[in-house]
């Protein structure tokens, strides 16, 4: 994709003789053509929190947030607060609630099929209140099952303190497993304070996106 792109062939044996020459025949140049739109990365996956009415009639201690066929589910108590974070938004979407999973603190885990998707990074925004966990550790399931941290870097952060946000990247691009499976996971364990009976951990803008197969 080069418009500048060019190959010179010098000629330094013979090349001052009043005659005789160097001849060329069938010169091609092959490759590959780039598809603009195959090579974007496009949202799989994405919530941002500002429109969850359902916190409002919050009873049961594990709720299933679905954006099909994406969904999240936590396994302790969670509800929404305000404000948000505009970082990590896609659409330029505002600033508006965020997800808060209380302690004492559960398992968060995020349903995430990549049917028709591969080289996938998920991103998000998080912070904790000053009694909530201070570590976060991030695995994955290829099988929907089994949990693992192989081939994932940065699996292992601290969340920055309120009211500052912090934004997480994961890369999964070299995960080739992780390409068109309808059991893919991603899961947040939280220790460090994580059974302190008060506190929190917040997340906004989940972000999964990917590059089309």
């Amino acid at each position: 994709n080069n418009p500048n792109f060019r190959i010179r062939f010098r000629f330094n044996v013979n090349v001052t003789g009043t005659e005789g020459n160097v001849r060329f025949d069938n010169l091609a140049v092959d490759a590959n053509i780039i598809d603009p739109n195959l090579l974007q990365p496009e949202i799989v996956h994405y919530w941002n929190f500002n429109n969850n009415s359902s916190f409002t009639t919050l009873i049961t201690p594990t709720r299933t947030l679905t954006a099909a066929p994406g969904s999240l589910a936590y396994t302790a108590v969670w509800d929404e607060v305000a404000p948000g974070t505009a970082l990590n938004a896609r659409n330029n979407d505002a600033a508006g609630s965020a997800l808060r999973l209380r302690n004492p603190a559960g398992v968060f885990t995020l349903n995430l099929p990549t049917n028709g998707y591969r080289n996938l990074r998920l991103s998000y925004a998080v912070q904790r209140t000053s009694a909530g966990a201070q570590t976060n550790t991030v695995s994955y399931s290829l099988d929907g099952t089994n949990f693992i941290t192989t081939g994932i870097t940065g699996n292992v952060y601290n969340p920055a303190l309120e009211p500052e946000y912090s934004v997480v990247t994961i890369d999964f691009s070299n995960i080739l497993a992780a390409a068109n499976n309808p059991n893919f996971k991603v899961r947040i364990e939280f220790s460090n304070g994580n059974t302190n009976t008060t506190g929190n951990n917040r997340y906004d803008n989940i972000v999964l996106e990917g590059i089309k197969q």
